[in-house]
């Protein structure tokens, strides 16, 4: 210590920390010689030590060292009738709380009787006015109490060593603004009904004359209070923002530094303000607006941070919905100092009367051609949703029917009635798709007609395993192949149901043309009709000329079968799909039983999504030696 530290042995002295019953840790007594001179493992066993060690390590002793203060002092020995107390001093008006030093004071002193000690301490006159508080604990919240200067420092401001004593310059003290502001309506004489009495009117007369009067005299007292306060030494404190000790501790102990960004560029710096964690969502608003220079507060909308992906979170906040800023800050338990806003183009309260979807518009070629923010009443319908959209289309959709889409990673999961109510859509997890019907899809379809989904796959990728399969059971066939003259065609050597495929590379494995795995999705998504005695072909052709592909790219893609009770299938241009599609209850299937699926290479640029991309997790990335 005295090498690292450069305080000299012989002014070392230790002290032993216990904790309290407010869960505060205080220097509470002095090691005796004896166990200065003993072991570090000797005092760490120590019983009257046991609370300056953690049971869950072997060595840990927490000490206290006093020096001298000043410095240059030498080591004083107290005794039982004196107690070690902290002095802090605070200066209000350069809102600052240092510490000023330490000293030994008899318990049986008053409060005042030390003020000129603490004066010193400060480097003030001694003769100058102090208010004394004692700084009881910090966490959960900040407990500051006002000492009686007339109080004795152990029994009755119940002080004991290690207690923090904080002092200031001594404030007046103004009048309450309540009582300055006392209810004048008994002052006021109302008018006698016809039907009253004289005398109950004379009385009632006299209690206004008296409350008159006690509302004068009232107002006489305030004004020679605030007559005294402003003759008082340290008057000017009164115009700091935190005049007295508990308000500044206070505001040190709830301010927060909280990062605003735009919820459309959450990985921008956005900017800072410095508000206070019990301030209500009314207070954080308007201090954003005053920033942005906005005049009304309520167009802002915030969103909370998620403390796991490092972005917003999906669901914006309401107008209200936490009562603090300290709330807003939380995120499953964890503290976060970012918010989110977003400017709009109505208050946030006739807004959340409103439901807001978030509509992308395809064309005929099931291209992406803009979004529309629809917002309509909760108890609206799709039909509502649709109508509003079609409003917006211009002369080229204009009369055309449209038709509302529920899709999620490239699949379709629902195609929504017109009459299904619109207050359960949920547009921050859907993507919410509209779109013009063709007119071969009208609904009613004619007998046996159905719609089917159609999604686009990736193509899979060469299996080197099935590779080296196919290429072995080709030169198996060529073998048998050469004996097949000499000997008759058995079920052995038919090759019946052992087939290997060898024209399907690496992507499937059997002779029907089954995948070797799943096959990915991507792209937009398109419901199509096919007729009952249709084929692959026809449909095929159907497709590219709806897509708008080139032949001599469409020719590379390739028409599977995917279903959830077995593995994609490759088809041939002449099956009818009719018998793949097995009739239901219903005039479509949906995502999660079987589609066509359009193997191919996906060339298309990736589009964010807005709703999608904005809360996804970055992969890490793995470095190894």
């Amino acid at each position: 210590v005295a090498a690292q530290l450069g305080v000299p042995e012989d002014a070392q002295r230790y002290w032993v920390w216990q904790q309290r019953q407010n869960k505060t840790y205080r220097p509470t007594s002095r090691l005796k010689p004896d166990e200065e001179s003993a072991h570090i493992v000797d005092l760490r066993e120590h019983r009257e030590m046991g609370h300056t060690t953690a049971k869950h390590a072997l060595m840990d002793l927490r000490l206290y060292l006093e020096i001298p203060w000043p410095p240059e002092s030498p080591v004083q020995t107290p005794n039982r009738q004196e107690i070690n107390l902290f002095f802090k001093y605070y200066d209000p008006q350069a809102e600052s709380l240092k510490y000023v030093g330490h000293r030994y004071v008899l318990k049986s002193y008053k409060v005042c009787e030390i003020f000129p000690l603490m004066a010193k301490l400060a480097g003030l006159p001694l003769d100058t006015p102090l208010q004394a508080y004692e700084e009881v604990k910090w966490e959960p919240t900040v407990m500051i109490c006002a000492i009686d200067p007339q109080f004795t420092l152990h029994q009755e401001a119940q002080l004991e060593s290690g207690d923090i004593i904080c002092f200031q310059k001594a404030v007046p003290d103004l009048p309450q603004a309540a009582a300055a502001a006392a209810d004048d309506s008994s002052g006021l004489i109302k008018a006698a009904p016809e039907s009253m009495d004289i005398d109950e009117e004379q009385q009632q007369q006299q209690t206004a004359q008296q409350a008159a009067q006690q509302q004068q005299d009232l107002q006489q007292q305030v004004q020679q209070q605030l007559a005294a306060a402003q003759n008082h030494p340290h008057a000017e404190l009164l115009q700091c923002t935190f005049p007295r000790v508990p308000e500044f501790l206070s505001y040190i102990r709830s301010r927060r530094q909280v990062t605003f960004r735009r919820l459309e560029e959450p990985k921008e710096p956005g900017l800072q303000l410095e508000l206070l964690r019990e301030d209500s969502y009314d207070t954080v608003v308007a201090a954003l607006a005053a920033k942005l220079g906005l005049a009304d507060p309520t167009h802002l909308r915030l969103t909370q941070h998620n403390a796991y992906s490092n972005m917003p979170q999906r669901t914006p906040m309401k107008f209200r919905e936490k009562s603090s800023l300290q709330g807003m800050l939380q995120h499953a338990g964890h503290a976060t100092d970012t918010l989110y806003y977003e400017l709009l183009d109505m208050p946030l309260p006739q807004l959340e009367q409103l439901k807001s979807l978030r509509v992308h518009f395809h064309n005929d070629k099931t291209e992406f051609v803009g979004e529309h923010v629809v917002r309509l009443p909760r108890d609206a319908c799709v039909g509502d949703v649709l109508a509003e959209l079609g409003s917006r289309l211009g002369e080229e959709y204009k009369g055309r029917q449209l038709r509302l889409l529920e899709v999620y990673h490239s699949k379709i999961y629902k195609v929504f009635e017109p009459s299904e109510e619109i207050a359960n859509m949920d547009a921050n997890y859907w993507l919410i798709r509209a779109e013009p019907v063709p007119p071969d899809e009208g609904v009613p379809l004619p007998p046996g007609h159905r719609l089917i989904h159609v999604y686009h796959n990736r193509s899979p990728k060469p299996d080197p395993a099935a590779a080296a399969a196919a290429a072995a059971a080709n030169n198996n066939d060529a073998a048998a192949a050469d004996g097949a003259a000499a000997q008759p065609a058995t079920p052995a050597n038919s090759g019946g149901g052992g087939f290997v495929s060898g024209s399907g590379g690496g992507g499937f494995v059997s002779g029907s043309g089954a995948a070797a795995g799943p096959l990915a999705t991507f792209g937009d998504p398109f419901l199509l009709r096919i007729a009952p005695d249709e084929t692959l072909g026809q449909v095929k052709a159907r497709i590219q000329q709806k897509l708008g592909v080139a032949a001599a790219e469409f020719a590379t893609w390739r028409a599977a079968f995917v279903s959830i009770r077995a593995a994609p299938e490759f088809l041939g241009d002449d099956e009818v799909l009719a018998s793949r599609f097995a009739a239901a209850d219903s005039q479509h299937a949906v995502a999660e039983s079987n589609y066509l699926g359009l193997a191919h290479e996906d060339k298309g640029v990736r589009r964010p999504a807005s709703s999608v991309n904005r809360y996804t997790y970055e992969r890490p990335v793995k470095i190894y030696n």
